[in-house]
């Protein structure tokens, strides 16, 4: 080969040289350029989404004082009106509560009442059951004849001497 064959030669390999580092360069100096473009669009896109969560949460802040405020009416009416229904009820149940003691003190009244007479009937009972004893036993009738002479009256009968029933039935 000679030598204008191998100057050209080197001639086109240093302007392929030339053009891939002419190239790379212009990729080097295009990247660089994105690169600065992209973070300054990434930096203002992070100052928007800081603005607009700063805005969200101002308003979300501002909404929910007014709903705690209005949550806060609620319960303060909430409360006056179960206080109110609280205060009527218990007037309620303390008028229930006299009328049920007064009704307890009739009732009670009406016990004493059927106990006294309950008592009464009781001692007219054993009243009556010592009177139809002392007539049993002056008849001698309704006991063995060892309880009868035992039997309250049955002495008095002895005593007074009173005619059997069958003297009784004999006599004119």
């Amino acid at each position: 080969m000679d030598l204008s064959a191998l100057a050209q030669v080197g001639t086109m390999v240093l302007a392929a040289l030339a053009i891939v580092w002419h190239q790379q360069r212009s990729n080097d100096k295009l990247r660089d350029d994105m690169s600065v473009q992209i973070t300054g669009v990434r930096d203002e896109l992070r100052g928007e989404i800081t603005g607009v969560r700063d805005e969200l949460r101002d308003e979300l802040r501002g909404e929910i004082g007014g709903v705690r405020g209005e949550i806060s009416e609620l319960r303060d009416e909430l409360r006056g009106e179960i206080s109110g229904v609280r205060d009527e009820l218990r007037g309620e149940i303390s008028e229930l509560r006299d009328e049920l003691r007064g009704e307890i003190g009739g009732v009670r009244d009406e016990i004493a009442g059927v106990r006294d007479e309950l008592g009464t009937v009781r001692s007219i009972v054993v009243e009556n059951g010592q009177r139809l004893a002392r007539i049993e036993g002056y008849l001698g009738i309704g006991m063995p004849s060892e309880a009868a002479t035992a039997a309250a009256g049955a002495r008095v009968a002895q005593q007074a001497k009173l005619p059997s029933t069958e003297e009784a039935s004999e006599a004119p």
